[in-house]
């Protein structure tokens, strides 16, 4: 299943689903500046951003839900990994890191 198409995130952030997932945060222009994750919910993930200063810019927000938090985490990271191919070894603005493959290769 792809990505949703793009949402402007003040006006449709309340429609986001209340189900695990990964979800991509954009700019004006559409230019992905960050990519993340949601173990329970992608619409609290999503509010949460709202309430940190270095997200006030992010206009738009795509997301793809998943069954379980596990395949969340692995889809992050292939999708930091895509990017990163993309734009020459960098991470969207907004992320520090490559996120681990999966919660278990985390405390390896």
């Amino acid at each position: 299943m792809p990505m949703s198409k793009w949402f402007a995130f003040d006006i449709h952030v309340n429609l986001a689903p209340e189900k695990p997932g990964v979800y991509e945060l954009s700019d004006t222009k559409q230019v992905i500046v960050y990519i993340g994750k949601a173990s329970t919910s992608i619409k609290s993930r999503l509010l949460s951003h709202r309430q940190m200063k270095r997200f006030m810019k992010v206009k738009y927000f795509r997301f793809r839900q998943v069954k379980y938090p596990a395949d969340a985490s692995k889809l992050e990271h292939e999708l930091c990994a895509a990017f990163k191919k993309a734009n020459n070894g960098k991470l969207p603005r907004l992320n520090k890191r490559t996120p681990p493959k999966s919660v278990s290769s985390f405390w390896d």
